[in-house]
């Protein structure tokens, strides 16, 4: 399992005097037994955690890291107030971890039967070059509002 290999390259890392860990194909980092616990734990969530950060840019709240788990990362217009955008996207993500779910361009997306609907849109990453770590060549759902 890719887990235990990763737990026992951290622990390598650690008994040679390491003190944190970074993800370069996402840019997460976390202190070194905070990152342990995040992979050891039964929660998917702290997996989620520890590989996708949530960053932005003149237009957008994006993530960043979900072609570590083979789906496409998350955008929102920067129109959306900070906090919601950054549940919106994390909750969105892990729907796509958890759930497995079949979605296409067109479908909608919202927290609950009263909240806001978002129509899903997949496009290409064209944040990130194809060469580059941060890249996901599985595409971009853009998060539109309704």
């Amino acid at each position: 399992m890719e887990r235990s290999r990763i737990l026992k390259f951290t622990r390598a890392v650690l008994g040679a005097g390491g003190v944190a860990v970074k993800l370069e194909s996402s840019g997460a980092a976390h202190e070194a037994t905070r990152w342990i616990g995040l992979l050891e734990s039964d929660d998917l969530f702290d997996l989620y955690y520890a590989s996708v950060v949530l960053v932005g840019d003149d237009s957008h709240y994006y993530s960043c890291g979900m072609h570590q788990f083979s789906l496409p990362e998350c955008q929102l217009s920067k129109a959306v107030e900070i906090e919601t955008a950054a549940d919106l996207i994390n909750r969105f993500n892990f729907y796509q971890i958890a759930e497995h779910p079949v979605l296409i361009s067109g479908h909608t997306f919202g927290l609950g039967p009263d909240a806001p609907r978002y129509r899903l849109d997949l496009v290409p990453d064209r944040r990130h070059d194809a060469s580059s770590l941060f890249h996901n060549s599985n595409g971009v759902w853009d998060l539109l509002t309704v």
